[in-house]
This record gives C-alpha cells, sequence and structure tokens, in this order.
C-alpha cells in the first residue's frame, strides 16, 4: 500500500466565489484537465450521459440542506434540488386595507423636564467599516472521502498497477464470513466535485518520485469565464496516465544498485500479475507475461510494488 500522495494547492485561474459553482454551472462530464487518451476511452465518464430535466426544478438550483458526496440512498435524498412552490395565496389587496394613522412624534423636550448641558466630545470623525461578504477561500477546505489520505475510505479500492483504470467501491451484499464485493465506480461517483471550495489547479507529488510531478489545471485556450472544478475522476485518470508513462534508460541508471534491484522486482512482479489478470488459459500466462514486459519499464514500477492509493494529504 503506497503511502498517500501529496498535493500543492495553486493559485486559480479567477476568484473563488462565496458558493460551490459545481451546483449553479452546467456540468461536463468530458474533462478538460486530463488529455484524450485511447487507454481511457472505456471510462463511463468519458462518455456523455443522457440526462433529463427535472419537472421540478432546473439542474442549476442549489439546496442549501444537500450533501456534497453522499454515500447511501439515505443522503443521496438530500442532493436533489428543492421542490419550487407552483401555487401562490392571493392575499387580500393592499388598497382595501385601511392602516392606522402614523403618529406624530416631537423633536423638542418637555418643558417640565430639565436638561443638563452636556459638554462637547473630542471624537474623531466617523467611519464606515466595509461589509466583508463571507468567501469560500475563508472557509476550511474539504476532500472528497475517497481522495482523503488522513482517512483513507475503507469503501474504495484503487490499484495504480493495474495497466486497466480500474478503481472500484467496496460493498457487503452478505454478512461475514463471505467476502467483500467489487464494482466500478459510476460516472456519477467521477463527476464529483474533488475539493470544497471548488480547486482548478493543483500539482500531485509523491515521496518516491518527487521529480515527476502531476499537474491539473484548465488549458490555456480556455476562456476566462469557465471555471470548471476539479473532478475525482480528474484526480484518479491524471494519476493512472502519469504513472504507466514509460521510462527512460537515463531514468533507470540514475538509481542506485539497490533500488535497481527492487524496481525490476517490480517489474517482474506485475507483468505477471498483469497476465494472471487476464484470465487466459493456463498455457497462453507467459505468452501474455512476455507482451506486457516487451512494453517496458514504466514509472509506477518506481513504487517498488506499493501501488494501493491511499488518498491525498495537503503539502
Amino acid at each position: 500500500m503506497t503511502a498517500p500522495f501529496v498535493y500543492l494547492p495553486l493559485p486559480q485561474v479567477s476568484p473563488t466565489l462565496p458558493y460551490n459553482p459545481y451546483y449553479a454551472a452546467p456540468q461536463n462530464t468530458i474533462s478538460p484537465f486530463v488529455p484524450p487518451s485511447s487507454r481511457f476511452q472505456a471510462s463511463p465518464y468519458l462518455v456523455q450521459p443522457a440526462t433529463a430535466a427535472s419537472p421540478i426544478s432546473s439542474p442549476g438550483d442549489f439546496n442549501p440542506r444537500s450533501v456534497l458526496w453522499p454515500e447511501g440512498a439515505f443522503e443521496a435524498a438530500y442532493t436533489t434540488p428543492s421542490p419550487r412552490l407552483t401555487t401562490f395565496w392571493q392575499g387580500i389587496p393592499v388598497s382595501c386595507l385601511r392602516l392606522p394613522p402614523t403618529p406624530r412624534l416631537s423633536t423638542t423636550a418637555p418643558t417640565q423636564v430639565a436638561t443638563v448641558p452636556v459638554p462637547p466630545l473630542d471624537l474623531p470623525p466617523a467611519t464606515t467599516a466595509p461589509t466583508q461578504t463571507p468567501s469560500a477561500s475563508s472557509a476550511p477546505e474539504q476532500i472528497h472521502p475517497r481522495l482523503a489520505g488522513t482517512a483513507p475510505s475503507s469503501t474504495f479500492f484503487y490499484d495504480l498497477s493495474y495497466s486497466r483504470f480500474l478503481p472500484q467501491r467496496i460493498f457487503h451484499p452478505l454478512p461475514p464470513p463471505h467476502p467483500p464485493q467489487y464494482a466500478m465506480l459510476s460516472s456519477r461517483d467521477f463527476n464529483e466535485p474533488a475539493f470544497h471550495p471548488p480547486r482548478t489547479k493543483l500539482r500531485l507529488l509523491f515521496s518516491r518520485l518527487p521529480f515527476w510531478p502531476v499537474d491539473l489545471a484548465l488549458p490555456e485556450a480556455m476562456p476566462e469565464h469557465v471555471n470548471i472544478p476539479i473532478s475525482v475522476g480528474d484526480v484518479l485518470v491524471a494519476l493512472h496516465h502519469a504513472l504507466h508513462a514509460r521510462i527512460s534508460a537515463t531514468d533507470y541508471w540514475t538509481l542506485g544498485e539497490t533500488d535497481r534491484r527492487a524496481v525490476r522486482d517490480a517489474f517482474a512482479q506485475r507483468c505477471r500479475a498483469e497476465a494472471v489478470r487476464s484470465g487466459v488459459p493456463p498455457t497462453q500466462l507467459y505468452d501474455v507475461e512476455k507482451r506486457e514486459k516487451a512494453q517496458g519499464l514504466r514509472k509506477v514500477d518506481f513504487l517498488c510494488g506499493k501501488t494501493v492509493f491511499t488518498g491525498l494529504v495537503k503539502a
């Protein structure tokens, strides 16, 4: 199991709004943070889902009682927008109401009350304090439960050594001693914002790979008014895409002999495990393992077998 990745919040493209724009802006399931790649064509969040508009409210309505990241059916009920009021009570016209007369107040003091002169006070001129509106930046930053490295989720499993992009959720349909079940995350899980308040720039680092940072940012050609938050899927895909890049001979020979031996062992174990996961007959395991080894070393092999994702922690 790998140690948590370290993330560095970079300056935002535009000032953060006092509300979460994820609930007010139309969402685009095709993320601009990760370049298109044939490796992830099977990922469900790269496909535009067919959604129908709600007859009660528009998709942009914000429910202040909503749950940021629902974990079950009970919390998911609070993510739907509040229904709008469709009928109104017509009250009595204002012109038909007779208001009481406004009392007249005198500004002069009663003659029977003695007044004591008060010496003038030497006060500085009155100033108006600027009104401070609450901003999202003043609130503590929250990270999605599936990405939190301080408290890793027990219902999420993501092995970065798999050549196939396969983050999974863990559920227990039957009580112990029955084993747990695994299922691919849904498109809704991938499209949830990774941070609250949302972020549009991020750098990911790992202690064993400090010379290979992973940066997430909007493309420079993107209009300034577009403020798409980084989603859970953006982080997971960016890590898999970066760690499965091939390395050069220079990268390998910069390591010491002990580290090179550990990398070679991790490479052999990964290729062998990939052949077993392929599901081919035993007589074909050697051929599949040989084809995987022909692809060469990858950055994920520098993790030396500690490839299970355990979350992000802030630097």
